[in-house]
């Protein structure tokens, strides 16, 4: 936002949750939008006044629905208008994205979807090592006791497991020489290194200790990026690779609505720069 303002621009910021400060007398003079975490999922402001948990849980579903709609008639009364990242192609689906990676050609840890301990059995004796992490978009659990976040997690006490369980996402691990973040905009590509220990599964754990440094990605690998990215029809997006101890980039998944900061801070990329130029360029050319 800061470089919005260095370049003399006039926006307004709107958060899904803050509805009630929205203002929308001008909507009509908007040229462009930057669709960025807006909050379809995590919804608006939750009732929190009902006689019983069961009902708090009923009418919670109803007023996630009903702020659903309520945003999607927002989107839709900008339609006309420029956009950075629409609404329609950031609710990717992460074994899609994984079975187009491998059409491109990118390297992907074996993986199966599994509800059983028969199966989770199976697949460890076959490839070792496991981990498992959440197919959808997670959003951290808070209450007043606690604050719960979601990470990718090494699957060892398999005897604990129930006989059944929903099902979940299994995938072998591979032993690591670094993480690869990657920030796509604009058809321009910025990969950062994350110096990882190799035990490690998830280093957002560990992220504020780990040294950070711009990487190089080969011109092989770039083109596999672009293509991807084309396919899934995505503007922007984080994409997450690994150097496994054999080598080879393995391709992880790929947030349309990653963060971009944790790129463009430690490498000086300027990612926030390019991204008010890239507005005020879309602005330009709807006057």
């Amino acid at each position: 936002m800061d470089w919005l303002s260095y370049y003399k621009q006039d926006f307004k910021r709107l958060h899904a949750e803050n509805y009630s400060n929205w203002d929308l007398k001008n909507i009509k003079k908007v040229s462009t939008v930057w669709f960025w975490r807006w909050g379809f999922v995590k919804g608006l402001p939750q009732a929190t006044v009902v006689d019983n948990e069961k009902n708090i849980i009923t009418l919670n579903d109803n007023i996630r629905d009903e702020n659903k709609m309520l945003s999607q008639y927002f989107m839709y009364l900008l339609k006309s208008k420029n956009w950075l990242s629409h609404p329609s192609s950031i609710d990717v689906n992460k074994l899609i994205v994984l079975d187009e990676a491998k059409a491109v050609g990118f390297n992907i840890p074996e993986y199966k979807i599994i509800n059983s301990k028969k199966q989770l059995q199976n697949f460890k004796e076959e490839h070792g090592r496991v981990i498992t992490k959440s197919l959808g978009n997670t959003f951290p659990l808070s209450s007043r006791e606690c604050f719960t976040m979601f990470y990718t997690k090494e699957v060892t006490n398999i005897e604990a497991v129930s006989s059944t369980f929903p099902s979940s996402f299994i995938q072998k691990f591979i032993p690591k020489t670094l993480e690869i973040r990657t920030f796509y905009f604009n058809k321009e590509i910025f990969s950062m290194a994350i110096m990882t220990p190799n035990s490690e599964v998830d280093h957002r754990k560990y992220s504020k200790d780990l040294r950070k440094v711009p990487y190089q990605l080969t011109k092989e690998v770039e083109d596999k990026i672009h293509f991807l990215m084309e396919t899934l029809n995505l503007e922007t997006g984080s994409l997450d690779f690994m150097l496994g101890q054999d080598n080879l980039i393995y391709f992880l998944e790929v947030n349309p609505i990653g963060q971009f900061s944790m790129v463009s801070e430690p490498c000086n990329y300027f990612l926030e720069k390019k991204i008010a130029l890239h507005l005020k360029t879309l602005h330009e050319k709807k006057h």
